[in-house]
């Protein structure tokens, strides 16, 4: 019985600790932001390259040639409200080493579908990317330091590309990055509207209609669309959240299966243990046998 009661204790600490570790891989997953996915996109710092660079939920088809090794995808590694971190699917090898090349984007403006965006100060082979020996860099290794040079990401149908965003849209800083010096980054100032008033010597009275400003998210192919109050934010933890739900009910279901299974089991050996008694102490108390 003792046995049996191990045996339980064990598949319990086994099943608690891979529930665990299943919630802890939901909780640290990496996705880009929903309004990117699924389009096909230019840099405006090189709208040379013919390739598109295509987003999808984990990673991004981004072909970039690095020391003679060409990495065609992009792994989501790491993200939070301002930096995402790209790890490259393949290896580099430079000077008899295995490198890991990673992007940092310090982004701003996904409300729609183009992305601004800062890269790394670091530049190897002409490419911002950093390279390292750890396959696992954190956030903070990567972004930590900016270039302040402004790169947009705009639809690769579009005819062409608003790459002047208005400054004030431009004041982002990481939680891992320092704040982006904006004074050589062309971007526009916010436009002042001067009101003239024209008075009339008729005693006539003028009401004034109040102006609401409405702003209208424009989408590169040139028609209007609205905002999405669903932020991409928001829809992760709400997907994260149900994640969660599902995993610890189909749990609470396998732990009952298991206890009663275990129960049963207990009962049963038990049950076995005091027959196995009584047969024992009928066979003591019955008379010898005569030949």
């Amino acid at each position: 019985m003792n046995l049996l009661a191990k045996l339980c204790n064990s598949w319990i600490h086994i099943f608690v600790i891979w529930i665990l570790t299943i919630v802890f891989n939901a909780a640290t997953s990496c996705d880009f932001p929903a309004a990117l996915r699924d389009k096909q996109f230019k840099d405006s710092s090189n709208q040379t390259v013919t390739e598109g660079i295509i987003f999808y939920t984990s990673n991004v088809v981004w072909r970039t040639s690095i020391y003679g090794t060409t990495i065609f995808t992009w792994d989501c590694h790491q993200r939070n409200d301002t930096e995402i971190v790209m790890k490259g699917a393949q290896p580099v090898t430079y000077n008899s080493q295995t490198l890991y090349a990673y992007r940092c984007l310090l982004y701003t403006g996904t409300s729609s579908p183009t992305l601004h965006y800062f890269p790394v100060r670091e530049i190897n082979d002409g490419s911002r990317v950093i390279l390292s020996t750890n396959p696992n860099l954190s956030i903070c290794d990567v972004c930590a330091s900016i270039e302040p040079e402004l790169h947009t990401l705009y639809l690769q149908d579009s005819p062409s590309c608003d790459c002047t965003p208005s400054c004030s849209d431009l004041t982002v800083s990481g939680t891992c990055s320092q704040s982006v010096d904006l004074t050589n980054v062309q971007c526009s100032s916010p436009t002042t509207t001067t009101t003239t008033t024209v008075s009339t010597t008729t005693p006539t009275t003028v009401t004034t209609p109040t102006t609401v400003a409405t702003t209208t998210i424009t989408a590169q192919t040139g028609g209007s669309v609205t905002s999405d109050t669903n932020s991409p934010k928001s829809q992760t933890e709400t997907v994260f959240t149900m994640e969660v739900i599902v995993i610890l009910c189909a749990s609470l279901v396998v732990l009952c299966l298991i206890l009663v299974t275990s129960t049963v089991a207990i009962v049963i050996y038990n049950r076995n243990e005091q027959l196995k008694r009584q047969f024992l102490k009928v066979r003591k108390v019955r008379p010898a046998e005569t030949v």
